[in-house]
């Protein structure tokens, strides 16, 4: 169950990257005072650089959001009906027999 824990918990995080691609890229262009289009760069000049293509490229990811959504959902999910069956099975299950420890 651990193995199964941490590939889901791996696949949540991974779903949720082009979320916070798109997140990062408002913020970074709100934060400069620059204009946000996914369409195309626009310039952005931080500290005599333009970041106009890297907030571009950081919206673009969102596109993401349509394949990773459904999987993270699906994920979510299972994950709580194996959680559940897991719960289930060790609640209908006795408690382990533990020998007597012997004296000598």
């Amino acid at each position: 169950m651990s193995i199964f824990r941490k590939m889901a918990g791996a696949v949540v995080v991974l779903c949720l990257l082009p979320i916070a691609a798109a997140l990062a890229a408002s913020i970074v262009a709100y934060a400069a005072g620059c204009q946000y289009d996914i369409g195309m760069p626009l310039a952005c000049v931080v500290g005599g650089s333009d970041i106009g293509s890297l907030v571009q490229v950081l919206g673009t990811f969102s596109y993401g959001t349509f394949f990773s959504v459904p999987l993270l959902i699906l994920t979510v999910t299972v994950w709580l009906v194996a959680e559940l069956v897991h719960l289930l099975r060790r609640a209908g299950s006795p408690p382990p027999v533990r020998k007597p420890r012997s004296l000598a």
